[in-house]
C-alpha cells in the first residue's frame, strides 16, 4: 500500500495502542532535550505496546471522535536518518521504525511507522526528563510505565526483529502533469520533413516589384532574418523528440541513500537519437535584440541527469540522492528520445545505492508511435511562424 493511501485510511480510525494523532510537528532540529524527549517517549511507548499490528504516529492531523479526523498539514519534516541515529543511540536495542511523508487533500503529513518488534526497549541513560531502565508503554490512547511482571513477559514473548531494507525499482515518468509512471510507455511523435534553410525567405523582406526582394520599411536592424528557417528546425525538433523523467521508487521499509540510476541504450538504428531537453534548439525569436533576458527557470533548476555518447549508443546517469521508504524520487531534468519511424527503445537500467548490497538491474522501454508529415515554406511564412 502507498503511504498516501494508508494516511487517508488511518483518518477513519481512533487513537489507541496502534495510532496517535499529532496536530503539529515534533520539535527536533535545534530543540531542547526536554522537547526531543516527547518524540523519543512516544516512539518507545509504541515499540513496547501490547499489539499484533503495526503502529503509526500520524503528524499533521487532529482526531475527530466517531468520524474522519481533520487534516491540518505540516510545514517541515524530520530527517529520517537523523531521527534513527537520535533514538537508537540511546536505547538498549535498535528500535524498528521509519519516518515517511505523504500527501492528503493536497496537504503534507507524516507518519512514523513502528512495526511489531522485540521488547522491552528502554533508555540506557536519563534524557530530557525520561528515566533510564524504565519501560514506557502505550496503553489505549495514553502512555504509562510498564510494571515488572509485564516487562518479564515481554522478554519471554519477544518477536524476532524485522529486517529493514530499501527496495528500489526504476520507472519512466511522462504526461503533462507527470501522471504516467510505468516501466514501458508509448509516446506519439511526429517526423516532420521541412524545406532546406536556403528555401526560406529572409524574415523582414517582402516579395514585390516584379519578384525582387525589397526590405520592408518598418523592419529594423534587430530583425532575425533567419527566423523562418530557425522556426522550422525548432518545430521539427519539438515534434520528433519526446521527453520523459527518470524515477526510482523505494517500496522497502528503510531509507535509501545516494541513489544513482545508470541507463545504457544501444543504438539499434541510425534514425534513433537521445539527448537532454536543454540540448534541443530553443524557440527562436523574430528579434535578435541584444538585451534578451535569460531563461530564469533554467537558472534555478538543479540538474541531475548527465549523458554521453558511447561506441554502442548512450550512457545516462541520474543522481537522485536520498529516497525515503515508500517514496519516489523523480529527476528534475528531462531525457528526450526521438526516431523517424515507429520503434521501441530499450533502456537497460542499474540502480546503485549505499544501502543496496548489489545493484538492481531492470529494463525500461519507450515505444515511439511516429506520424509522418511534410511541411512547405508557406506553413511557416504565411503567419510569420506563429
Amino acid at each position: 500500500m502507498e503511504y498516501g493511501d494508508l494516511a487517508e485510511s488511518l483518518l477513519y480510525e481512533e487513537e489507541g495502542p496502534t495510532l496517535d494523532f499529532k496536530r503539529q510537528q515534533y520539535l527536533f532540529e535545534g530543540a531542547s532535550n526536554s522537547d526531543k524527549a516527547e518524540l523519543l517517549k512516544d516512539i518507545l511507548a509504541f515499540a513496547n505496546a501490547w499489539r499484533r499490528a503495526d503502529a503509526f504516529i500520524y503528524i499533521g492531523a487532529e482526531e475527530v471522535k466517531g468520524g474522519r479526523s481533520t487534516v491540518l498539514g505540516i510545514a517541515a519534516h524530520i530527517d529520517d536518518a537523523k531521527l534513527q541515529q537520535f533514538v537508537n543511540s540511546k536505547t538498549n536495542r535498535p528500535v524498528e521504525f521509519f519516518y515517511v511523508s505523504a500527501q492528503v487533500e493536497g496537504k503534507t503529513v507524516a507518519l512514523i511507522h513502528i512495526p511489531v518488534q522485540q521488547r522491552p526497549t528502554y533508555l540506557l541513560k536519563d534524557y530530557g526528563g525520561l528515566l533510564r531502565h524504565t519501560v514506557y508503554i502505550r496503553r489505549g490512547s495514553s502512555t504509562a510505565i510498564a510494571a515488572p511482571d509485564e516487562i518479564a513477559l515481554m522478554g519471554r514473548a519477544g518477536t524476532p526483529t524485522i529486517e529493514r531494507a530499501a527496495k528500489l525499482s526504476a520507472f519512466l515518468v511522462a504526461g503533462a502533469h507527470g501522471e504516467v509512471l510505468d516501466k514501458a510507455i508509448t509516446l506519439p511523435t511526429v517526423n516532420a520533413e521541412i524545406p532546406d534553410a536556403a528555401a526560406f525567405p529572409f524574415y523582414g523582406l517582402d516579395y514585390r516589384d516584379a519578384g525582387a526582394l525589397v526590405r520592408i520599411a518598418h523592419i529594423n536592424d534587430f530583425n532575425n532574418e533567419k527566423f523562418y528557417s530557425e522556426y522550422a528546425k525548432w518545430m521539427q525538433a519539438i515534434g520528433r523528440y519526446k521527453a520523459v523523467h527518470l524515477a526510482v521508487k523505494n517500496t522497502g521499509n528503510a531509507v535509501a541513500m545516494d541513489v544513482k540510476l545508470v541507463i545504457t541504450v544501444k543504438k539499434t538504428a541510425d534514425h534513433i537519437d537521445i539527448c537532454k531537453e536543454n540540448d534541443l534548439p530553443r524557440k527562436p525569436s523574430p528579434s535578435k535584440h541584444p538585451f534578451t533576458l535569460p531563461d530564469v527557470h533554467s537558472i534555478h533548476v538543479r540538474h541531475d541527469i548527465t549523458y554521453k555518447v558511447t561506441q554502442e549508443g548512450w550512457r545516462i546517469v541520474a543522481e537522485l540522492g536520498k529516497i525515503q521508504a515508500m517514496d519516489t524520487a523523480v529527476s528534475n531534468d528531462l531525457l528526450c528520445v526521438a526516431a523517424k519511424e515507429n520503434t521501441e527503445i530499450v533502456l537497460s537500467a542499474e540502480i546503485f545505492s549505499d544501502d543496496l548490497p548489489q545493484p538492481v538491474r531492470e529494463e525500461l522501454k519507450v515505444r515511439l508511435d511516429v506520424a509522418q508529415r511534410v511541411y512547405t515554406v508557406d506553413d511557416f511564412t504565411k503567419n510569420e511562424g506563429s
